[in-house]
């Protein structure tokens, strides 16, 4: 579980990464339709990131 933790916080941050990244590029070349779409992922990867988190801590890699 501590594994798979590690790769949900992982996700989460290169959904929030490139969400941010396409999300606010497209803005700046006024494609709002397709910002949005992109914008969405920012609070997904957010939640995937904290769950990441809370399973990483809840259990820990000395833990069986």
């Amino acid at each position: 579980m501590h594994r798979a933790g590690s790769i949900a916080i992982l996700i989460g941050i290169l959904l929030i990464v490139g969400g941010l990244i396409a999300g606010f590029g497209l803005l700046f070349l006024d494609r709002d339709d397709e910002a949005v779409f992109f914008l969405s992922f920012i609070p997904v990867g957010f939640v995937l990131a904290l769950g990441g988190l809370t399973t990483t801590l809840l259990f820990g890699p000395n833990r069986h």
